[in-house]
C-alpha cells in the first residue's frame, strides 16, 4: 500500500478549514493516500501568511506546505498585498482562487448554477474589480442557501462536484480559476 502523502494548507480562515476537512473525508473513503493538514491564518494579508509560513516551515521542515489564499486582496492590492507579493521569495507556495473563496465554491457546482455566478460577476465587474464579500455574499447565498461563511456548502462532497470543478477550472471561457484546483487534480492523477 502507498504511503499518505501529507500536504499543509496554510489557508484564510474557518470556510477553506471546513472544505478540506470535507475534502480529506472524501479522499479517505475513496482510499486515496492523500490528506491535507489544514492550518488557519485567520486573514489573507501578505505579512501575516508569511509569518504564519515561517512558523510552519520551522515546525515541519520536511513536509510540504502551500498557502490557499483568495486573489481579491492582492488584485485590489489592499495593505499593499500584491506589492509584497511580487518580491516574495516563497511565491511557489501560493495557491490563489480568483476571485474569492466563494467563487472556488461555485465551480464545484452544476454548470447552470455556474451561469447563473457568472452572470452576477459580470454585472458587478467582479472579473476585473472583485467585489467585497458585503455584496456578493447576499448574491451568492441566494444560489447556495445552504452556506455560511465556515462551512462546506456540499456535505458530503462528492465525485461530481469534483468532476465539476475539474471541468470548469479547465474551461478557457470561465474566468474564475484555482491554483489549489490544479493542484488537487494534478495530485489525484499521480495516485
Amino acid at each position: 500500500m502507498q504511503s499518505n502523502k501529507v500536504y499543509i494548507i496554510l489557508c484564510e480562515g474557518d470556510s477553506e478549514f471546513a472544505y478540506l476537512q470535507e475534502l480529506n473525508r472524501f479522499l479517505r473513503e475513496n482510499n486515496y493516500s492523500l490528506t491535507f493538514s489544514a492550518k488557519i491564518i485567520g486573514t489573507g494579508y501578505y505579512k501575516n501568511v508569511l509569518q504564519k509560513y515561517s512558523n510552519e516551515k520551522k515546525n515541519n521542515p520536511r513536509l510540504p506546505i502551500k498557502i490557499l489564499l483568495d486573489n481579491d486582496i492582492y488584485c485590489r492590492n489592499d495593505r499593499e498585498n500584491k506589492v509584497n507579493f511580487e518580491k516574495s521569495k516563497i511565491k511557489e507556495h501560493f495557491l490563489f482562487n480568483i476571485q474569492n473563496f466563494e467563487d472556488f465554491l461555485i465551480l464545484h457546482y452544476d454548470d447552470e448554477t455556474l451561469k447563473k455566478w457568472l452572470e452576477i460577476c459580470r454585472q458587478n465587474n467582479h472579473e476585473k474589480e472583485p467585489m467585497h464579500s458585503n455584496n456578493y455574499m447576499p448574491q451568492f447565498q441566494k444560489l447556495v442557501p445552504n452556506y455560511s461563511k465556515g462551512s462546506c456548502p456540499f456535505s458530503p462532497l462528492e465525485h461530481i462536484n469534483l468532476e465539476n470543478l475539474f471541468r470548469h477550472n479547465a474551461d478557457i471561457n470561465i474566468f474564475i480559476k484555482s491554483d489549489f484546483a490544479s493542484l488537487l487534480k494534478n495530485l489525484l492523477n499521480k495516485i
